[in-house]
């Protein structure tokens, strides 16, 4: 079972922000400075950290459910095994983040940058990524069924492994990714398509029977 150190919120962040968080439900931190953070294990679920600078900070394991992350910067920052079911990261910058094993499921990350993110492992279902940027980005063994990837950009995407059933991908750009053994039953494929029950690895055409 996953746990989380519930430490003093408000001394925690305003001892690392250089602007202070209002008090409430949920600690407002928008625009706060917390480069380098330590934040590992802390629970940090619903706050709002709109346009913060997190880069390089160290949320390991933290929970953040639910937590408002639109257009933060999270360059290099440390998320792996982080609870962010349902936040919202749109906008955000996490390119080279490392969000191995993290919960996204139903998180917001339209037009996110994931370029060279490493978020294999992690659970993206039914995860809004429409316009996000996800070249080279590692997404082996990730859980994506049901995502939406419309119109996104998947250029040497790593996809080995990854579970894409039903994911949308109509207008994604995708060029050369690397899709071995990637699920993809019932995915709309950036042409339309709809794969193919056994599609593995490839969008399959289904085969018209003739009468």
């Amino acid at each position: 079972m996953r746990r989380w150190f519930f430490l003093p919120l408000l001394p925690l962040l305003t001892a690392h922000a250089a602007l202070a968080c209002e008090p409430g439900p949920a600690a407002g931190c928008n625009s706060a400075q917390l480069g380098r953070a330590k934040l590992a294990g802390a629970n940090l679920e619903g706050i709002q950290l709109e346009k913060a600078n997190l880069e390089w900070a160290d949320l390991t394991g933290a929970n953040l459910r639910g937590a408002n992350l639109t257009g933060a910067n999270l360059k290099h920052a440390r998320l792996k095994g982080a609870e962010l079911s349902g936040a919202r990261l749109d906008d955000a910058n996490a390119e080279h983040a490392n969000l191995e094993s993290a919960t996204l499921i139903l998180a917001s990350l339209r037009r996110a940058n994931l370029e060279k993110a490493d978020l294999s492992l992690s659970d993206l279902e039914q995860a809004m990524l429409e316009e996000a940027t996800l070249s080279r980005t590692d997404l082996i063994s990730a859980d994506l069924q049901g995502a939406s990837l419309r119109r996104a950009t998947l250029r040497g995407t790593f996809l080995e492994y990854t579970n894409l059933k039903r994911a949308d991908l109509t207008g994604a750009e995708i060029d050369k990714p690397k899709l071995r053994g990637a699920l993809l039953k019932g995915a709309v494929w950036n042409d339309g398509r709809q794969c193919a029950i056994g599609s593995v690895g490839e969008c399959r055409t289904p085969v018209t029977r003739r009468p």
